[in-house]
This record gives C-alpha cells, structure tokens and sequence, in this order.
C-alpha cells in the first residue's frame, strides 16, 4: 500500500493522509491515535509513521466502533501491550468482539459471512478497550499530563464521540463525511435522527471556538459549518421522501428499502442494502416518535404507515445558521 505521510495541523496535532485521515498527537516522544485505520496493513504504515518521526505510541482514542477505525488496534496492542485504547461505553462492546456489529445488522440473528468479512462495519480482529469514557458526556481525559477534551456527538453510533487536542484542534470522526463520501453515498448512514441533528447544531456551535477541523472521511475542512448544512438538508430531504411514501401506503422497513434503492440507483448488493436498510429504520424510528407515523402488524408484515392524514407535515430544511 502507499505510504502514510504525517501533515502537521498546528502544535503538536498531525493527522495520517490517506483514505482514512487518523488523527495524531505527538508531544515529548509520546503519540496518541485518534483512531487507528481499517486495517493491520494501514497500521503497520502507521506505525512506520511513528517511528521516523522518533514517537513511542502510547495511547489510542476511538471516536467509535467501527472497523474502518478500530481496525488496526489490534495490531497495535499486539506490537504495545502497554498502549491504552480509550472508548465510550456503548462503543466497546463492539470493539472487542468483531461479531458484535454484523450480528446488530441481522437483528441479533446469526450474521451473513458477507457482513462479518466486511472490514468498514466491524474490526477483524478484537482488541481490549483499556480504559472506558464514562459517563458518556462531555469531558477531559489525561493521557501523559496532556488534556484531551472529549465531545459526545451521537448519531452515527449511539455513543461517537469527537476529540479537541490541547492544540485545539478538533477531530470530528463520522460526525460529518467529506465531500467526496458525500456525494458517492445519496443515504448517509446516521442511526438515531433526532441526536444527528442535535449534533449538527452542537458542531455548529463549536466552530467558532476551534482552530482546526478534521474528519475522518475527507482530512482538514476549510469550512465545517456549509458541510454540516449539507448534511442537515440531505437528513430532512430523506426524512420527507419517506414521509411522502407512507403518506401514499404503509410500507414495510424492507419495502422502504427497496424503492430507495431504486430511486437512488444504490447497487443491489447485500452491504449496500444493509447500509440502507439501518438508516431506514432510523428515519422510521424518527417518524414515529415525533408521532407522525405508527408501526402496526398486519397479516404477518409489520409495516408503517401515517398517522393521522391531517397532519400531514415534515420539519422543513431551515435557512443555514451563519456565524
């Protein structure tokens, strides 16, 4: 694979270029990971990374579970028993155990073998969480006499959270893809609505007060509040689409998948699909607690359909918050 180099941000905060941008923080020899790539191969090159720049890794931070980013811990806590790796709770139950997420993705049922061999949904191989996040709230963790603040931004996962070095750069993780994920994935995979738009506003919110912003899909972003927007009208637009359906006839989850895939031409391929159908249900979940749709058994299917006609009104995209 080609080489990882090492860009710096500002002080001592650097990130991996690359497919995946991994956070890095560098301070007397000692290296903190924000995430740790897809990989035992991308770790290696990570590694390498380190060593030319004279850092002895001493502790990895996982924004959260999934595999394209706790996919080389294992390396390293192999390679560096000492390492500390730092998650949430709701996150380490499926980074120690790589069958946690594809069995999550097949209703708690045995996984299909595509899912399970599926790098960017689950690690390949578990590794320990050493040292757990809790409560699940904003707040500063010490790594080496350095303060790293940790910022709770759920959505994506249940418990993704968003790290801001003592350079006061901030590493957004999946809170928010870059352009090019953007626009080569029409659904994006959020998992709860509701908290993804209140994520939204708190990265807004914190724009301001930071120095830098990376994400983890697209590297340093020049500006992080017309990308959120993006994302914002991109979530209600998918929101009222699934709204119109089932104000036409109740739908099944699966039947809401595949007119989706259809309309938004998403190949026809079991990963695809899963990564659908999930956001599907969350759009549905979402709908149904703001009391606009309800889930009902007939005939052996469990399908939703609109509540009340009458009410016939999604959220609208509101005009962008300028600062």
């Amino acid at each position: 694979m080609a080489k990882i180099n090492l860009i710096k941000v500002k002080g001592n905060s650097f990130y991996c270029d690359g497919v995946f941008s991994i956070g890095v923080y560098i301070k007397d020899r000692m290296a903190v990971l924000i995430d740790s790539g897809i990989s035992k191969d991308v770790a290696k090159e990570v590694d390498k990374t380190l060593v030319q720049a004279n850092a002895q890794l001493t502790a990895i931070i996982n924004t959260h579970c999934h595999g394209d980013h706790s996919g080389g811990n294992a390396f390293f806590q192999q390679k560096y028993p000492q390492v500390k790796i730092f998650a949430t709770e709701a996150e380490k139950p499926f980074i120690e155990d790589p069958l946690m997420a594809p069995v999550c993705f097949c209703g708690g049922a045995a996984a299909f073998e595509q899912l399970k061999k599926c790098k960017p949904i689950a690690p390949q191989q578990p590794s320990k969480v050493t040292d757990i996040i809790s409560p699940y709230q904003d707040q500063k963790i010490c790594i080496g006499n350095e303060f790293f603040e940790i910022i709770n931004l759920p959505g994506h996962t249940r418990g993704m959270i968003a790290i801001k070095t003592p350079d006061n750069v901030l590493y957004c993780g999946d809170a928010i893809f870059g352009e090019e994920t953007f626009n080569k994935y029409p659904i994006l995979y959020y998992t709860f609505i509701d908290e993804t738009l209140n994520s939204f506003k708190k990265l807004r919110s914190l724009v301001p007060s930071v120095d830098a912003a990376l994400i983890y899909h697209g590297g340093m972003i020049s500006d992080l509040v017309m990308l959120i927007d993006e994302h914002e009208k991109r979530i209600l637009e998918t929101k009222n689409m699934i709204f119109a359906m089932l104000s036409e006839t109740a739908l099944s989850i699966e039947e809401i998948t595949a007119k989706i895939m259809q309309l938004k031409k998403i190949p026809d391929d079991l990963i695809s699909y899963m990564l659908t159908k999930v956001p599907m249900q969350a759009y549905v979940a979402e709908l149904e607690r703001e009391g606009l749709v309800e889930v009902k058994v007939t005939e052996g299917v469990n399908r939703a359909h609109v509540k009340d006609k009458s009410s016939s009104h999604v959220t609208h995209h509101p005009k962008p918050i300028v600062f």
